[in-house]
């Protein structure tokens, strides 16, 4: 375990030309540039805080939790937890070579983690309360009272149910192609009392709660509306963004797999300083298979962000991937905002992102 100080330095972001709907606002993309590979929040350089930014953050602060892999196949994940203040941003924990695959906020304080303990297949359940280890629970295979010849679960799914914790695993499927699940295996943790359970109960949720991006009238710039594309040859329904003059269109054929982009039938905004709103509807996979997705958006950015996550009012979070040169490594950044002006760059995997519930 070790604990890394903060270095606040300046931050510089990269602009779009027709980005923005006010003169003055940050409305670029996060910047995807790095001159190493990142381990530490000291590795990035992280924005000052401006007094305006900090008057929108809580006086107790923000906290986040991140599990990150830089897919290295060296065993180089790592979790961290974070503490955004008026100050600027820390990491109050942060844990190299680290083996969890579950985690979650069970409230606004407490973290919980789920990792190996060791080779005998007992499981560590670890609550961390403003980023200090509280208790670990161990979970031991004969906690989950299976018939004798039963397999020990592998990679059981971390779940909230108020101030209960549940474990909950698979242990038959109809089909491994479908994956879809007709016998589980639980164990409830109340304190540090373990006791066994044929399921979670069903109103049990996942540790990575995703709060609702507000739904808000759109603005009158930049205009965004739903339009016919052609790329090279192919009919797509896309998107057209227009301001002072400039228009851009997406997908276009300079975007990644655009044929599997989704075809756009709905435009919803979420905040005007900076410009933000979501694009979505049906996408179809490279095996026939369709889904909804939505893909979000800043002012008249040419490709969408890597990924978007709303935090509570005027905050947000935007994730870039960066690819290094060798192929071999990748890492995510969070770039955290509040309104337009950049507070903090985080690490965190795309799925591993953790924003603690509002209190």
């Amino acid at each position: 375990m070790k604990f890394c100080p903060l270095i606040v330095t300046t931050f510089a972001v990269a602009t779009a030309g027709v980005g923005s709907a006010r003169a003055g606002a940050t409305d670029g993309p996060a910047p995807r540039t790095t001159t190493k590979v990142p381990h530490v929040i000291t590795d990035i350089t992280q924005p000052p805080i401006g007094a305006d930014a900090a008057a929108k953050l809580p006086d107790a602060g923000l906290w986040f939790a991140g599990l990150t892999s830089y897919n290295s196949g060296e065993g180089d994940s790592e979790l961290y937890i974070y503490q955004i203040t008026k100050a600027g941003p820390k990491a109050v924990f942060s844990e190299p070579h680290n083996r969890s695959w579950g985690a979650g906020w069970q409230d606004a304080h407490t973290f919980v983690v789920v990792d190996f303990a060791d080779k005998a297949g007992n499981i560590n359940v670890r609550s961390f309360r403003d980023g200090v280890l509280a208790k670990t629970i161990v979970v031991k295979p004969a906690d989950w009272k299976l018939k004798a010849d039963a397999k020990t679960p592998d990679l059981p799914e971390l779940r909230f149910a108020g101030t209960t914790l549940w474990l909950e695993a698979c242990l038959q499927y109809t089909e491994t192609v479908t994956g879809r699940c007709v016998k589980t295996a639980a164990v409830k943790i109340v304190g540090e009392v373990v006791t066994p359970a044929k399921a979670a109960p069903k109103n049990a949720r996942t540790g990575n709660v995703r709060a609702t991006p507000p739904t808000i009238k759109a603005p009158l710039a930049p205009v965004v509306k739903a339009r016919n594309l052609d790329i090279e040859g192919s009919k797509v329904k896309g998107l057209e963004c227009k301001l002072n003059g400039a228009a851009v269109t997406w997908p276009s054929a300079a975007t990644i797999n655009w044929q599997f982009a989704p075809q756009v039938k709905k435009i919803t905004w979420h905040s005007v300083i900076p410009p933000l709103y979501s694009a979505s509807g049906p996408a179809s996979n490279p095996v026939g298979e369709v889904a909804t997705v939505t893909r979000t958006f800043r002012g008249c950015a040419p490709e969408p962000m890597d990924g978007f996550r709303w935090i509570r009012k005027a905050i947000w979070a935007e994730s870039v991937v960066h690819t290094h040169p060798d192929g071999a490594v990748s890492h995510t950044t969070w770039h955290v905002y509040a309104d337009h002006e950049p507070i903090a760059v985080l690490l965190a995997s795309d799925m591993s992102f953790y924003p603690a519930p509002a209190q």
